[in-house]
């Protein structure tokens, strides 16, 4: 049988490119010595059995395929040979892949014609995955330089400098709106601030506390509003703050009124009014002041 080495080589040079390798590739993978694979691409020598079932191991096709571009057997009509690559194929797929590749099979046949209508773009990826081509690493390089102009490296380049600063900057913002948002919150509600003096009631002056006293040791004498007392005596704490005060004098009017004692009736009346005056105004006399006392004496001449 006569070898068509010419042929061959431009079959063997065709799958190459298909794969984007070079003949140093198809050494490698083939396991075939440099200066074989190039006596043969160069016709100085035929392909034998060997050589042949390497390539074919190398680019994962049938050995027939191969012995039949060699001309070492009779070639075959193209969809006897594609039938063959397919079958090959199949085969040294898992049984979960071979699976996989049924009902893929079974969807391109009842799909032929959106298959057919497909572009020309998508049939190629198609094929380069059923032949199962890959790519060396200088002609993957060579696809990422094209697909990645110019003017897209600078830009990115110049986001990358930017970036980092534009996002330190947004979080010391942020920072700086907590931090001064808690520091107002804080002094407008921590207890004894100016702050939170000037949002709240003012203090019980001395005729008010009389009047307290009074309310609390007859609401005691009646011996049935304990938690009422209590809540009063709360509000008599010298150190509490006058928000507390009238909030403890409210307790205690809700205890007694939902006694309903005609007996404390006037005590109740009485506990409504304090309430009442608290929310009326504010004393400067008993507000704290903003600005700490001064220090220095003032002498008088």
């Amino acid at each position: 049988m006569t070898v068509d080495a010419g042929g061959f080589t431009e079959w063997i040079e065709q799958e190459l490119a298909r794969r984007g390798w070079k003949p140093s590739d198809l050494a490698r993978e083939a396991r075939l010595d440099q200066g074989t694979l190039s006596n043969v691409l160069s016709c100085a020598r035929g392909p034998g059995v060997a050589f042949c079932s390497r390539v074919a191991e190398a680019l994962q096709l049938p050995v027939e395929t191969v012995l039949g571009r060699a001309g070492l057997i009779p070639l075959t009509d193209e969809s006897t040979e594609a039938a063959r690559e397919l079958g090959y194929l199949f085969d040294r797929l898992s049984p979960e892949d071979q699976q996989r590749a049924l009902v893929i099979a079974r969807a391109l046949l009842h799909a032929g014609s959106a298959t057919q209508a497909a572009p020309a773009g998508d049939q190629e990826q198609e094929i380069a995955f059923a032949d199962g081509r890959r790519s060396s690493p200088e002609s993957s390089l060579g696809q990422t330089e094209k697909r990645t102009p110019g003017s897209s490296d600078v830009s990115r380049e110049q986001l990358g400098l930017r970036s980092p600063l534009v996002r330190g900057l947004l979080i010391a913002l942020v920072v700086i709106v907590v931090v001064v948002s808690i520091g107002v919150i804080g002094a407008t509600f921590v207890r004894g601030s100016w702050w939170y003096a000037m949002s709240t009631d003012r203090a019980l002056n001395e005729a008010e506390r009389v009047r307290l006293v009074e309310v609390r040791e007859a609401v005691a004498a009646s011996g049935a509003a304990r938690r009422a007392v209590a809540w009063l005596d709360m509000a008599l704490d010298a150190e509490a703050h006058p928000s507390d005060v009238r909030l403890h004098l409210m307790a205690a009017a809700d205890e007694l009124e939902q006694m309903a004692d005609p007996e404390l009736t006037e005590e109740l009346a009485e506990l409504e009014a304090l309430i009442g005056s608290m929310s009326r105004g504010r004393s400067e006399a008993t507000m704290p002041s903003p600005f700490p006392p001064s220090t220095v004496a003032v002498s008088a001449d």
